[in-house]
């Protein structure tokens, strides 16, 4: 059984430590911030034998095979050097960094993966096997939370680098290398369209907007299938339309796509309810750490260095077109 150590204690550490117990790794340290009161609520929770006052302390220690981190991205970043220099297997919260160039002196680092756990999801796993077997056109569209009223530029870049990078990594991850081109700006819900192309040519859009009424999703179509992954957690196959007929209320003819479910949300498990992909993450995560075997899901820190390339371009148009 491989040893694993984490390092922080926020909201989220909880859903990590339960996927990595399923998986079969034993939890034997923890740390988080200086003498952190979470980080020893959670060893205590859990029975994790040694509690770390300084995630320094923990990382000189001979105690765990592999490490865990789950920290915001410019505490993460600051941890990767560390990590190196102990040259162990870890699995860093993503994006890993708030800059590409944080990453960059680390990339070629092939024991360090980034928890990008969307490329877990079952409803990303069949929607690849798909995409594979009859390419067509992806269109994806990011939707984000956030408060317009001030700084939204600031808000805008916050969203994009802590939470946006999940869909960006799917890009990636689904298409391949490729490029954001011909940029379409409008204010309403600072909507932000683009052309994707790879190396064959235009392969859909890409759309990122604000506190729209929408959710976010991935959509593919060639001249088979229609599928749509909305939310992210469930995948739907269109099955043509449905005609609503004029209604005394609405008198006129009505065409409502009908989609068939294929797959469902989150894995119910002994330890209650791991979140979508962090099981299947874990599972990677210990292959590797006991047999050296990596999987293509596991995202690598030249793959997070692509995402914040991404990001940080997008965002450089959005300093362009926001003025606070």
């Amino acid at each position: 059984m491989k040893k694993i150590a984490f390092i922080g204690s926020g909201k989220i550490s909880s859903f990590h430590i339960d996927a990595a117990l399923k998986a079969g790794f034993n939890v034997t340290a923890i740390s988080a911030t200086n003498k952190s009161k979470s980080a020893l609520e959670l060893s205590k929770k859990y029975n994790i034998p040694n509690y770390f006052e300084t995630t320094k302390e923990l990382l000189i220690s001979s105690l765990f095979d592999c490490v865990s981190v789950i920290t915001p991205p410019k505490v993460t970043a600051e941890l990767v050097g560390l990590i190196s220099e102990r040259n162990i297997p870890a699995l860093i919260e993503k994006p890993g960094a708030l800059t590409s160039h944080s990453l960059r002196k680390y990339q070629h680092f092939d024991n360090i993966f980034v928890g990008y756990n969307r490329r877990f999801y079952s409803t990303i796993t069949e929607f690849e096997s798909i995409n594979l077997k009859n390419p067509g056109i992806i269109n994806f569209s990011i939707i984000e939370i956030v408060n317009l009223e001030t700084e939204i530029l600031k808000n805008i870049e916050n969203a994009i680098i802590n939470n946006s990078v999940h869909v960006l990594d799917l890009l990636i991850y689904l298409i391949g290398k490729c490029d954001l081109r011909d940029p379409v700006y409008s204010q309403i819900n600072h909507n932000l369209n683009f052309r994707v192309f790879d190396f064959n040519g235009y392969r859909g859009n890409m759309n990122i907007s604000f506190n729209s009424k929408r959710n976010t999703s991935i959509e593919f179509e060639n001249s088979q299938i229609n599928l749509a992954v909305l939310p992210l957690e469930k995948l739907q196959k269109s099955n043509n339309f449905r005609i609503i007929p004029p209604q005394l209320n609405y008198p006129y003819t009505r065409y409502q796509t009908v989609y068939e479910k294929l797959s469902g949300p989150s894995e119910i498990v002994e330890f209650g309810i791991i979140k979508p992909g962090f099981l299947n993450q874990y599972l990677d995560f210990y292959q590797f750490c006991e047999n050296g075997v990596k999987s293509k899901k596991l995202a690598t820190l030249a793959d997070a260095i692509n995402v914040l390339r991404l990001a940080e371009f997008i965002i450089s148009l959005y300093r362009q077109y926001i003025k606070d």
